[in-house]
């Protein structure tokens, strides 16, 4: 566009300086370009025009005065007309610029006191309303003053009504607010002693029945079983006390903690020693075809100051979790501290269902079970929580854990929290 637009002054020069060649050449340009009404609607008249001056054949009354809307580009044909030697031509051409000015200016002139008339009637009209808005003002001052004592008298009783009404509103929200609390407290609390009586009326009725089968089973005439059967339900009875006895751990684990009586003991303990002892104690909960490994990513021996029995107690539960949930393949076991610099990071995965990640966090509370159908109080992932917040650690699901089942992790620091009341320091 401004390409345009210089051409378009060019050839305007062009021809005012008489270069036949660089106007035309200019014209050209700028006719063969349809954004030329952009730059100026009347540019082809324009150029017509100069075409017959360059000509020699022109008169007044090929000047279409009309299409031109601007005055400068009258005043350029007339510049132009003068240039080639049209003097008289110029001259009408400034007399029609005079006369057009001239009925301009009138036009304005009568627009502007048609203004002025109406702006005058506009300010008598102003006027008349002004002393009536007076007169009405005055009359509303002498009311409102007259009413003003009796208003300001009921806003000062309305405002010691309010307050007292909010005041009482607030005593009466506030009670009944801490008895909403209270019967919450008291709903939650029955709640979960009915949920927690019916998961150990379940959980326990199932290890004791086993135990009684087996052992009415043990107690038949002998050549009733073969030896490898009384092993097998012998086998059966150890591990379904050792179940119940789990159990029974979780309860008193739980009401310790809710008691305030579970203190954590510092000594030394070394990774993979612990490690391998929750899985001697936690294989035999392996279902049948399942591996537990030790899978560390060191095999380098590292000891720090923590409590070694609650560190194999929450690795025990979180392999016994993996027991539950794990039908084939493989459960892992493993420490690192790599994966968290400045802590020492254990780790469980399965290979069982896995764990959604917006379940997450609901399997650590207390009695929470994704399959009811597994047996366990749900009390032993809250447990290893809690215990290991008391050490000033984490245990956690990993939700970036995409290999298929579950991946647990338990992380403690290396050096334990100095300042835990908890902590029996040796």
């Amino acid at each position: 566009m401004d390409s345009l637009r210089c051409s378009y002054h060019v050839a305007k020069i062009a021809a005012l300086d008489q270069d036949f060649e660089l106007y035309r050449e200019a014209r050209d340009y700028c006719m063969g370009d349809p954004r030329l009404e952009n730059i100026s609607s009347s540019a082809p008249v324009l150029f017509g025009i100069i075409d017959k001056i360059m000509a020699g054949d022109i008169t007044i009354d090929d000047i279409p005065f009309d299409v031109f809307h601007r005055l400068r580009e009258i005043k350029y044909v007339a510049n132009i007309s003068e240039e080639y030697g049209f003097k008289e031509l110029a001259f009408e051409i400034e007399k029609k610029l005079v006369v057009r000015e001239e009925n301009h200016l009138a036009e304005l002139n009568q627009s502007r006191l048609s203004e002025l008339e109406v702006n005058l009637g506009k300010s008598t009209l102003a006027l008349d309303l002004a002393e009536r808005d007076r007169r009405i003002q005055e009359f509303i001052r002498v009311f409102l003053y007259s009413g003003l004592g009796v208003l300001l008298l009921v806003i000062i009783f309305l405002i010691i009504h309010v307050r007292s009404l909010r005041k009482y509103n607030d005593e009466s929200r506030k009670l009944i607010e801490e008895l909403q609390a209270a019967n919450e407290k008291a709903l939650a609390a029955d709640a979960a002693k009915t949920r927690f009586v019916q998961n150990m009326s379940h959980e326990v009725r199932t290890p004791l029945n086993a135990i009684v089968g087996f052992s009415q089973l043990l107690s038949l005439p002998d050549g009733s079983f073969t030896p490898e059967e009384k092993d097998e339900f012998s086998g059966h009875i150890v591990n379904n006390t050792k179940m119940l006895t789990m159990l029974l751990d979780d309860i008193l684990n739980a009401s310790a903690m809710d008691s305030g009586n579970y203190s954590i003991s510092l000594e030394e303990g070394e990774c993979s020693f612990m490690c391998r002892a929750a899985i001697s104690s936690a294989e035999h909960r392996l279902q049948p075809g399942v591996k537990m490994i030790f899978a560390s990513e060191t095999q380098e021996p590292f000891s720090f100051v923590t409590d070694p029995r609650r560190v194999q107690q929450i690795i025990i539960n979180l392999l016994t979790n993996a027991c539950k949930h794990t039908s084939k393949g493989e459960i892992k076991l493993g420490w690192s501290l790599e994966e968290n610099p400045g802590e020492v990071t254990f780790w469980v995965t399965d290979t069982g269902p896995g764990i959604p990640a917006d379940k997450a966090e609901i399997i650590f509370d207390r009695f929470a079970k994704l399959n009811a159908f597994v047996q366990g109080t749900g009390l032993g992932l809250s447990i290893c929580r809690d215990i290991a917040t008391r050490m000033g650690g984490r245990v956690a699901l990993d939700t970036t854990y995409d290999k298929g089942g579950a991946r647990f992790v338990f992380v403690l620091p290396v050096n334990p929290p100095q300042n835990n009341p908890k902590i029996n320091q040796p």
